[in-house]
């Protein structure tokens, strides 16, 4: 809380533009860690030969 009145006080025209693109450029590094983790999760999976295991199927 006391964050944002400090981002207020210095930049009061930007603060929000600031945080709304700070949130969506974390939004995005965190959906692209659940990419990567997920690609590299079915690589190891077909390499192991396990993908008839898998109970939810890609299309």
């Amino acid at each position: 809380m006391s964050a944002a009145v400090l981002l207020n006080v210095f930049i009061p025209k930007g603060v929000f533009v600031f945080i709304a693109s700070i949130s969506t450029t974390l939004f995005l590094f965190m959906w692209s860690l659940i990419i990567l983790a997920q690609m590299k999760y079915r690589k190891e999976v077909d390499v192991a030969g396990q993908e008839n295991q898998l109970i939810f199927k890609m299309p």
